[in-house]
């Protein structure tokens, strides 16, 4: 049973962004699949902003200049059913599909995911390895921040306490360009990820990787890049041991902390995740696909 709580219903962003920051016990509330949960679960949340009914912040829109703007109030499903993230963003779609159940989808927003800061957050780590960004809007304006610089520790973000996070921005493929998702769970329904991988790489003449982006998730308190395995990418052809290396170079940062595993066993499957991904983006970008 849910404690009592009061619920505000701004219509508009600048009236969200005023009832927050005269609330500043209020949490934001989406899809609310995370917030329920621990309502139900008994946490006691005294205020409730939802806002659904801000139109600002629904949809998608594309373009080739400026790339993918995700609203807050998308949904998985809508981003999974967007044919340009079919098309340019295939690690998205990866993410998305793994992601709770079709229901949970339904409900559920990217925005709201990332700013849970789960470090097993099914969107955080495609986000990371696309160079993504997040449009904050608050009493002072708003402004634009990589997503790298985000996540600030183990569920906590940049978020100024008056701030709603009303976009996030993916910039435009470049060619050449591939990119996958990969999940390592105890079973394949419904589960959080042990240990998650995502990367994008770009290839130029000979396909040789000119750009490398590895993000790991489950393997700190926060999402995090794997600059190390990046750096040792790029400049070299994707052979099998080149992929190997990258595997072994992101095992020694990994730091995995975790019930549903023990630490050993979490690290040693990164050397496993990592490789399978940037194989699969290294095959898509031969094939195309981004």
């Amino acid at each position: 049973m849910l404690n009592s709580f009061e619920l505000l219903t701004p219509k508009t962003l600048a009236e969200a962004i005023k009832m927050y920051a005269e609330h500043p016990e209020s949490k934001v509330l989406a899809g609310g699949t995370d917030i329920f949960v621990e309502m139900h679960a008994g946490k006691e949340i005294p205020c409730l902003l939802d806002i659904k009914q801000i139109k600002e912040l629904r949809g998608l829109s594309w373009s080739e200049a400026k790339g993918l703007s995700i609203g807050a109030l998308a949904t998985f499903a809508e981003v999974e059913r967007f044919e340009i993230v079919k098309k340019y963003y295939p690690a998205l779609t990866d993410a998305i599909s793994k992601t709770a159940s079709v229901q949970v989808r339904m409900r559920g927003t990217i925005a709201g995911n990332i700013c849970t800061a789960s470090p097993a957050g099914d969107s955080s780590g495609v986000l990371l390895a696309y160079g993504a960004s997040v449009r904050l809007q608050g009493l002072e304006g708003m402004r634009e921040l990589p997503i790298t610089e985000f996540f600030k520790g183990y569920k906590t973000t940049a978020l100024k306490k008056d701030e709603i996070l009303t976009h996030i921005l993916i910039p435009a493929p470049l060619p050449n360009t591939g990119s996958a998702s990969t999940k390592f769970t105890r079973r394949k329904a419904m589960d959080i990820g042990i240990i998650g991988s995502a990367v994008r790489i770009i290839c130029g003449m000979e396909e040789v990787c000119t750009h490398a982006y590895i993000a790991l998730l489950s393997a700190a308190p926060t999402p995090i890049r794997v600059k190390k395995a990046e750096d040792y990418l790029v400049g070299k052809k994707i052979t099998e041991d080149v992929i190997k290396r990258a595997g072994e170079l992101a095992y020694e940062i990994a730091q995995p902390k975790t019930w549903r595993s023990s630490e050993e066993y979490s690290r040693d499957m990164v050397k496993v995740v990592v490789p399978q991904t940037i194989a699969a983006a290294y095959d898509r970008m031969k094939k195309g696909e981004h």
